[in-house]
């Protein structure tokens, strides 16, 4: 035994540096990428406690604070593998709590264990015990992807757990779970002095405290937030302690099977957690210990129906529920433990396309004198005010873009025109119109008759980049943000079909005036960009950039060959990149990024139905160097 303030903890695959009474260095043993799972210049193992004695005022206590000020004793088993941190708190001869955290390697796993002890001669009630969890999740510009990870949780009580993953997806991914009756019910962000104004997550072991001021904010959360009392210090239940067990998984399957070999419940559901009210959902629970009740919140408006055992510990049921909103299922299993799946029921799935567009037609500025006549706009349901480039009511500062263009001012015409293809309504279409006439062609993008024809202005709206002083691209030519384009395209390929499909329906243009725009704003994703700004389309996922596929096969059913085929080497030369040459197929403008996710999952669809050597075959010669 040695008293150590600095120590490194090595085996069972874990590479770990503790240092003043937390971790401060997680990776995996001889890794394939030099992958830190914990944030440079943070501690992992601190915990907040809000205790109290009983009828008195709540004390904070934040172990971080108390290691920084010495009140602090660390010990070291080398032989075993085993840190331990204790820290004593209290005012002057009242040493109220004594809590200790510990780190010992054993069994492939790294355990986690938190105690805490009262000194005192009076009950005390922990109303919080929390746990900060600050993982290396900045995700900087340009960041290699292998360097930061993604958090995966699922907070749900004796059910609740972790998972890390590389933002490349390539394992092993850490994982956390509670051991015996160790749980989690609640989480929150928080922000401390070192990370400045970029939240971390925390999750509770108790959140009684948290959660009254929570509610008191509005907050609505939905599982329990409990507390627990301590007995006087000598008598029995004077302490409580929960451990929680770190493992490498090498896959999601991986996660699975430690899930249940943990006492977990592993869960599937189909087609998810969000079900329109008119259709039935199955979930599966596979686990090794008990079922002992599966019980909707509302029986009477709630269809529950127990298929059967499928396989060893893998049990099926379909639901269907009747009440709109927020719908729990408590699953009660092994020794008195408890988890909770939240289920939120909607209206039919035709129903809320149907409310979305109507409304989406109805936030439209009508005002000729005003430049963005014809802008599809948001809507504030609290002020009630349209936003516009005159009022942007709450959105302030560079955020202002939202209102007018990039992915939230683009997405909701494009939306729209996808939905009319399926669904279409004569004055939904005829917005759809004038917000091309009036505030697209010519304003938002640049004409077939101006220089860097199909073009499309980006942040923070057409006006101001059109007519600034600026000839370069911060200004006349800021037409390089490859995020604006793929919208557009989706929302003229749209009106194409609609023009084609519905002979009723009037359209302002033809329907070859329409798939000849969609093709030439396609076109100019994979130059323009790049030509006014050096951004290539080739290397990012966007937003509704899987309508391109569609609209090349639609132009080689109509016979358009020479103008499909020049798409389609674009096309492809992006998809080979991510394919066979991206270590990031996550990204966007970050390491890890929701807007290229369905760009991603088009281009696996491709890579399934074509070898990447046919790829290569298609992209001969010059070809590959569009």
């Amino acid at each position: 035994m040695s008293n150590k303030q600095m120590c490194i903890i090595f085996g069972n695959g874990f590479d770990v540096k503790v240092k003043n009474g937390a971790i401060v260095s997680l990776k995996y043993y001889n890794d394939l990428y030099n992958t830190e799972y914990i944030w440079e210049g943070k501690r992992f193992g601190d915990i907040f406690v809000t205790f109290r004695k009983i009828e008195s005022d709540w004390i904070k206590v934040n172990t971080s604070e108390l290691a920084k000020s010495g009140q602090i004793d660390c010990e070291f088993y080398e032989t075993d593998m085993w840190y331990s941190a204790s820290y004593i708190v209290g005012n002057g001869r009242s040493k109220d709590i004594t809590i200790n955290v510990d780190y010992l390697l054993c069994d492939k796993a790294l355990l986690y264990t938190i105690k805490i002890l009262n000194n005192s001669i009076q009950p005390v009630e922990i109303g919080d015990l929390a746990i900060p969890f600050p993982m290396n999740s900045s995700f900087a510009w340009g960041k290699n992807p292998t360097e930061c990870v993604i958090r995966h949780s699922f907070v749900s009580g004796h059910n609740s757990y972790m998972f890390w993953t590389r933002c490349n997806g390539v394992g092993p991914y850490l994982v956390m779970t509670p051991v015996g009756n160790t749980k989690l019910e609640y989480f929150d962000m928080y922000i401390d002095d070192i990370s400045g104004k970029r939240p971390q997550y925390r999750a509770y072991i108790h959140s009684a405290f948290q959660g009254q001021i929570a509610k008191q904010k509005g907050c609505k959360w939905r599982q329990p937030n409990t507390s627990i009392i301590l007995a006087p210090n000598g008598l029995q239940g004077d302490s409580v302690s929960y451990t929680f067990k770190f493992q490498w998984a090498p896959d999601y399957e991986g996660v699975r099977k430690i899930i249940v070999k943990e006492g977990l419940i592993d869960i599937q559901v189909i087609p998810g957690m969000t079900v329109p009210e008119n259709l039935y959902a199955m979930f599966y629970l596979k686990t090794k210990l008990p079922i002992h009740s599966v019980d909707p919140e509302f029986p009477f408006m709630t269809q529950l129906e127990y298929l059967g055992e499928k396989e060893q510990n893998l049990y099926l049921y379909k639901v269907k529920f009747s009440k709109l909103g927020e719908n729990l299922i408590t699953v009660r299993y092994g020794d008195n433990k408890w988890m909770i799946l939240e289920f939120f029921v909607t209206e039919p799935i035709e129903t809320l396309i149907e409310k979305r567009a109507a409304f989406i037609t109805k936030c439209q500025h009508r005002d000729p004198q005003k430049w963005y006549n014809g802008l599809i706009s948001e809507w504030n349901m609290e002020t009630q005010v349209l936003l516009g480039p005159d009022n942007y009511d709450r959105i302030k500062g560079w955020r202002i873009y939202a209102v007018s263009c990039d992915d939230p001012g683009l997405s909701k015409p494009a939306f729209l025109a996808a939905k009319n293809v399926e669904y279409p309504v004569q004055k939904e279409v005829e917005a759809l119109d004038y917000y091309i006439e009036h505030f697209v062609w010519g304003g938002l993008q640049r004409t077939n008759q101006e220089e860097y024809s199909y073009g499309i202005y980006g942040i923070p709206d057409w006006r101001v980049n059109r007519y600034s002083e600026d000839e370069g691209p911060c200004g006349k030519l800021h037409i390089w943000r490859i995020y604006d384009y793929p919208h557009v395209i989706l929302l003229y390929f749209s009106m194409y079909k609609i023009a084609k499909n519905y002979p009723h329906i009037k359209t302002l243009l033809s329907a070859e005036t329409y798939l000849e725009r969609a093709y030439r704003t396609a076109l100019a994703l994979f130059t323009i960009p790049f030509e006014t700004g050096e951004w290539s389309a080739y290397n990012t996922g966007l937003y509704n950039e899987l309508v391109i596929e569609d609209l090349i096969n639609e132009m080689y059913a109509l016979g358009w060959q020479e103008k499909a085929y020049r798409l389609q080497r674009h096309w492809l030369k992006k998809v080979r990149f991510f394919i066979n040459e991206n270590p990031d197929i996550f990204g966007s403008e970050y390491p890890y990024d929701t807007t290229g996710f369905e760009s991603t999952h088009a281009f696996a669809k491709y890579a399934l139905m074509n070898s990447v050597k046919s790829i290569d075959e298609d992209l001969t010669g010059d070809e590959k160097n569009i």
